[in-house]
């Protein structure tokens, strides 16, 4: 800026940068305010999901239990071959258990470093987040991971945090309507030279064309007050395009809807290393 020399061009200065300001730090708070609103929500969230996956394993468990004390008290002696069969599903059953609470505390994990990730393993462990939560609700669920697993270089739980986001989104949308065909939810990535693309679809009947060009507002939401998985579309942008440089769009034809992510690729393969 150039020098001030009068005090009313100061006055005016100061009256042009300040609304400036304080919209700036206005956006700060609401964003940081909305992140610890997610941050909650979806701790209660990860608790629900893991009482709700847990709960066929521990039956399994549990049956294998009973009859192995049934055959105890039937019989003398409980054939090898039976008590090795019932110790296989408890180790089985009991691994998956480990498996399901490892995914959802990774997933609720705040880690605040950049680093390399790979996409495959990552989408690896979504399927695992919401396999039984599908599958109870009868949505197929298809995920379609790079032939070649790529790395990228960033925030891997705010990236997880929004394709967790848009899965949920796609899922609470079978809820509103009722369907004659079959449900399905895929996730695709594939990646091109310079970047790398996420596709979410679902076949829930698409987003009304009254609300497009509203759901990545800061204040719009199509649920309840308390209902909902986290942080919403608005968050989920700024995530993509602040933090990842990236940008995600929405698509709608006829029933289905796709959530588009398209990153810059920063793998190690496109890393240029300078001899000392």
């Amino acid at each position: 800026f150039p020098l001030l020399t009068k005090e009313s061009e100061s006055d005016a200065l100061c009256t042009m940068i300040l609304p400036m300001l304080r919209e700036h730090l206005d956006a700060i708070r609401y964003t940081d305010a909305l992140k610890l609103r997610s941050r909650r929500s979806g701790m209660v969230e990860s608790l629900n999901v893991v009482a709700h996956q847990w709960r066929q394993p521990i039956n399994l468990i549990s049956m294998e239990a009973i009859n192995l004390s049934i055959q105890s008290t039937l019989e003398e002696s409980v054939p090898s071959a039976s008590i090795q069969k019932s110790a296989k599903i408890i180790s089985d059953q009991s691994q998956r258990m480990a498996e399901i609470l490892k995914s959802v505390l990774n997933m609720g994990k705040i880690h605040r470093g950049k680093e390399p990730f790979s996409i495959n393993a990552m989408m690896e462990r979504i399927k695992l987040f919401f396999a039984d939560q599908l599958q109870r609700d009868r949505i197929e669920y298809r995920t379609i991971a790079l032939e070649e697993d790529k790395f990228l270089h960033g925030y891997a739980t705010d990236l997880e945090e929004v394709l967790v986001n848009l899965i949920a989104n796609a899922k609470d949308a079978f809820k509103t309507i009722a369907l004659d065909y079959p449900k399905t939810i895929s996730v695709e990535a594939y990646s091109t030279d310079t970047e790398v693309i996420f596709a979410i679809k679902d076949n829930a009947g698409g987003v009304p064309e009254a609300i497009r060009d509203k759901i990545f507002e800061p204040h719009f939401s199509t649920k309840g007050q308390g209902e909902g998985f986290g942080i919403g579309l608005h968050i989920a942008r700024l995530i993509i395009t602040q933090e990842f440089k990236g940008s995600l769009r929405l698509t709608v034809s006829e029933n289905e809807t796709v959530f588009t992510i398209t990153l810059p690729r920063s793998d190690a393969s496109q890393l240029k290393f300078i001899d000392s």
